[in-house]
């Protein structure tokens, strides 16, 4: 559908910002010698998963779509210092992100889209 399709283009454009880069894909914290990292970070999610799940079906709200791209941000700004590069640029996507999503989050008026008031010429 239109919603998921667009879901999918905002999720494709975040993970294409330089500021992206490092949530690609899970942190692979064994590697890194980041042993503290499963202890602070309890929920690990980064933008591949996430698009991932959502060209499999797996998410049923945009919100849920909207919460792990956010949780791929908070993780950055959680583990990383303040200021650091990848605290940064969590921050800088996670405000990319909530401007992005914010078209498809926000509320439809009670009689729907067309309840609006229109503007008429005098």
């Amino acid at each position: 559908d239109a919603q998921r399709k667009s879901m999918v283009k905002i999720v494709r454009d975040l993970s294409k910002l330089p500021c992206a880069a490092g949530f690609l894909a899970p942190v692979d914290w064994k590697a890194l010698g980041l042993r503290d990292y499963p202890v602070l970070i309890t929920k690990p999610m980064d933008l591949g998963t996430v698009a991932k799940r959502l060209k499999e079906g797996r998410y049923s709200s945009v919100r849920d779509v909207y919460r792990d791209v956010e949780l791929v941000c908070d993780n950055a700004m959680r583990y990383n210092a303040d200021g650091s590069e990848y605290w940064e640029a969590g921050q800088e996507l996670k405000g990319i992100a909530h401007r992005a999503f914010a078209p498809l989050l926000s509320p439809i008026p009670a009689g729907g889209p067309s309840s609006a008031p229109s503007a008429s010429p005098d």
